[in-house]
């Protein structure tokens, strides 16, 4: 299993909310982000120029890949749901991603 940095799985969030809620990666493949998870987490390549993470994705198994992915559209969901006053800054990736996550927040 892969370890990830806050910022890195941001990235990840910020793909999932431009590809897949966008409805990118449907529109372009013919196929829904949630049946092929590893290849979705693939291209973020398009979106990233950081070699490390793009590294730690394609190095993800299938199962981890849809694992990642299905936390990340749930962040993805919470953030539309709630008003942005409500979430604490990155507070909630940590509670959502605290098995992926290199560093631990400093305040609980």
């Amino acid at each position: 299993m892969e370890i990830f940095s806050i910022q890195e799985l941001n990235e990840v969030i910020r793909h999932v909310e431009i590809e897949g809620q966008g409805g990118i990666y449907k529109e372009e493949t013919g196929q829904q982000p949630k049946d092929h998870p590893k290849e979705f987490l693939n291209r973020i390549e398009n979106h990233s120029s950081d070699n490390q993470l793009i590294n730690k994705i394609k190095g993800l198994t299938e199962d981890e890949a849809l694992h990642i992915f299905v936390k990340s559209v749930y962040v993805v969901r919470i953030k539309q749901l709630e008003s942005n006053h409500y979430i604490e800054e990155n507070g909630i990736i940590y509670k959502v991603f605290e098995d992926y996550l290199v560093e631990t927040p400093t305040h609980s």
